[in-house]
């Protein structure tokens, strides 16, 4: 299993199959993650063998006004699915937020605006669903396992 996250205060997961079935998509507040994440990781018997997929986080030009006093929550995310991943024994992915809007059209799903918020348990599940693909699993197939959900 692959699992990917979406960071934030909220956290969005997603538990994807080697062949590119979602199993799961969730939602979390960032402290319940923390816990969740703790029951996750057991290097005898890790729930995931496959990498952690995680969307990446950076402070944009201009933003920094925005984000004083800030706990980055998404940053803690990150830190969190790093060391899980270490412990692990599995690799950690990084993504680009870029890849969401493009692996909706793949999909043949709804694309939000480029102005709006995609949801955090459908971000997760398309980062998951976008490693897949670099995985070569062919996008049809994916669709065919994969049909919009649009609540998690």
């Amino acid at each position: 299993m692959i699992l990917a996250i979406d960071p934030g205060e909220t956290v969005g997961i997603a538990w994807i199959s080697f062949e590119g079935q979602t199993y799961d998509i969730q939602e979390l507040p960032v402290d319940e993650f923390f816990e969740w994440l703790a029951r996750q990781v057991d290097p005898e018997r890790p729930y995931f063998v496959g990498p952690i997929v995680i969307e990446d986080y950076r402070l944009l030009r201009g933003k920094q006004m925005q984000q004083t006093g800030s706990t980055f929550p998404a940053v803690q995310v990150i830190g969190a699915a790093r060391l899980a991943a270490r412990v692990s024994g599995v690799e950690l992915v990084t993504q680009s937020p870029q890849i969401l809007r493009l692996t909706e059209m793949h999909m043949h799903w709804p694309v939000h605006a480029p102005t709006s918020h995609v949801p955090d348990y459908l971000s997760a599940q398309l980062h998951a669903l976008h490693y897949m693909e670099t995985q070569g699993i062919s996008t049809a197939r994916l669709r065919e396992l994969n049909p919009v959900i649009l609540k998690p």
